[in-house]
C-alpha cells in the first residue's frame, strides 16, 4: 500500500475523537548493551485536544513512542480505565505483523491482504482512515456523532466477535476497550530504535474527505454478518426446530420436496451422517 500522509495530528485527532478530555501516552525505547529497552509508560491526561497537542510535541521531541485514547473521559477522572471512558466516535481494529504466527501476520503486507480479504468476505464498508502504525494498520470507522460507551460496548463487542469467526488476525485487546490507546498520526514508532518508522495515513488520500457512517448503520451490518455465519453453522436439526416453533408444528414435520433446496443450501456438504438421513425423515 503507497503512504501517502493526508492529515496532520490536530485533524486526524478531530476526526477520529470526540470533544472532551483526552489520554496521550508515551514510552522510550533505547538501546543498551546491545538489547532494546523500554522505559516507563507514562499516561498523561489532556483537558482537550490542543493541551493533547502540546503535550504530543514535547514527546515527539523527546524521542518517544506516542499514543492517544480513542474515547473521551470524564472530566473529573484522572485514570486511564475504561470505567471512566464516556463516548466514542468510531470504531477500530488494530491489525499488525510479528513473529506469533497464532496472533500476527508475517509481513505488512500480509497485514494488508488480510484487511481486503475481510472487506470482500462481509459487507463491512472500507474504514473512514487507515493508519499505517509502523507493523501494521490501524482501521477507524468514524462516525457522524458521537456515542456514549453503554452504546458503543456492544456493537464494538460484535465487530471483534466478527472478526474473529472470520478467523481475521486482529489484536483481540482494542476492539472493545473503552480505555484503548493507538498510536498517533504524524509520530513516529520507536519499537526499533535504529529504525524509526512513521506513523501515518495511507487512507483516505491528500484533499479527499473522511466518510463517516450512521451509528446504525454499522451495528446492523455488523449484526447481519453474524446472523449469516450463525445460520450457516446451524446444524439440520436446529433448522427444522426453528420450523417447527414457527409453524406450531409437532416435531419432525414432514417437508415437501420443493423446500428441499432450502434446507441443503443450509447444509455443510461435510455433516454427519446422521443429518443426511434426518433429511430423508422430513421430506414426503
Amino acid at each position: 500500500m503507497r503512504l501517502e500522509k493526508m492529515m496532520n495530528i490536530d485533524k486526524f485527532l478531530k476526526e477520529i475523537h470526540p470533544d472532551g478530555p483526552i489520554f496521550i501516552s508515551t514510552q522510550k525505547y533505547f538501546m543498551e548493551e546491545g538489547k532494546i529497552q523500554k522505559g516507563p509508560w507514562m499516561d498523561t491526561k489532556c483537558v482537550d485536544q490542543q493541551d493533547a497537542l502540546n503535550k504530543i510535541s514535547i514527546a515527539m521531541n523527546n524521542g518517544m513512542n506516542i499514543y492517544h485514547s480513542i474515547a473521551a473521559f470524564d472530566a473529573g477522572s484522572n485514570s486511564r480505565e475504561a470505567e471512566n471512558a464516556r463516548k466514542m466516535c468510531s470504531f477500530y481494529i488494530d491489525v499488525d505483523s510479528g513473529d506469533d504466527p497464532k496472533k500476527y501476520y508475517k509481513t505488512v503486507s500480509e497485514c494488508e491482504a488480510a484487511i481486503t480479504e475481510f472487506l470482500q468476505s462481509t459487507k463491512m464498508p472500507k474504514p473512514s482512515i487507515m493508519v499505517f502504525s509502523g507493523n501494521g494498520y490501524h482501521c477507524y470507522w468514524v462516525l457522524n456523532q458521537t456515542a456514549s460507551i453503554t452504546e458503543w460496548l456492544p456493537v464494538a463487542k460484535n465487530l471483534k466477535e466478527l472478526c474473529l469467526k472470520k478467523n481475521f488476525f486482529i489484536d483481540k485487546a482494542p476492539t472493545a476497550d473503552a480505555a484503548r490507546v493507538l498510536r498517533t498520526v504524524g509520530t513516529k514508532n520507536h519499537k526499533d530504535p535504529a529504525n524509526a518508522k512513521l506513523v501515518q495515513v495511507v487512507h483516505p488520500k491528500l484533499n479527499n474527505p473522511v466518510i463517516r457512517f450512521d451509528f446504525d448503520e454499522i451495528s446492523d451490518i455488523i449484526t447481519s454478518e453474524l446472523n449469516i455465519i450463525k445460520n450457516s453453522s446451524k446444524p439440520l436439526a436446529a433448522i427444522t426446530a426453528e420450523k417447527d416453533s414457527h409453524n406450531n408444528l409437532a416435531p419432525h414435520p414432514k417437508l415437501s420436496i420443493t423446500e428441499l433446496p432450502l434446507i441443503l443450501k443450509k447444509i455443510d456438504p461435510g455433516c454427519s451422517r446422521e443429518d443426511w438421513l434426518a433429511i430423508g425423515m422430513v421430506c414426503r
